[in-house]
């Protein structure tokens, strides 16, 4: 369905009226039954229609055992896929620099009681050097700086 037809309008007029705390349970792909609090990020991320082909795949790519790292988790839907993929005996590394999204990330990791998956918030650069962080309009995209953040 178009996102810009009346029916695709329709549903999310009612996806939009979903609490953004909401905790639901993940309804496809690789994150099925897995829970994911709806405001953290898009709805498809929860109903399973994100980016499908990337999740085929990682599913092609990832083996259980394996050492992955998710450089920009933001709030982990890549996270709780490659924690499944690679199993108890692999092992996720999940950096995010940005504070509100390593708060969801965690929640996320909590709330699927991942035991395979630690998370680092950082930024992975080129440079071993302190350096800022800006983000742009939306919580999903973010850059290292020129501008060091002093505090």
């Amino acid at each position: 369905m178009n996102a810009h037809s009346a029916g695709g309008k329709l549903i999310r007029l009612f996806l939009n009226r979903i609490p953004k705390s909401h905790v639901a349970k993940v309804r496809g792909g690789l994150n099925k039954g897995r829970h994911w609090v709806v405001g953290t990020s898009i709805h498809r991320c929860w109903l399973g229609s994100y980016e499908v082909d990337k999740q085929a795949m990682l599913e092609r790519l990832m083996k259980p055992g394996m050492v992955v790292w998710d450089v920009g988790a933001n709030a982990g839907f890549y996270t709780l896929a490659l924690s499944r993929l690679t199993g108890p005996a692999g092992h996720v590394y999940a950096f995010e620099p940005l504070g509100a999204n390593v708060k969801n990330l965690i929640r996320h990791v909590h709330l699927n009681r991942l035991t395979n998956t630690t998370v680092v918030q950082c930024a992975l650069g080129g440079a071993n050097e302190l350096c800022g962080f800006d983000t742009s309009i939306s919580h999903q995209k973010g850059f290292l700086s020129e501008h060091r953040n002093d505090y």
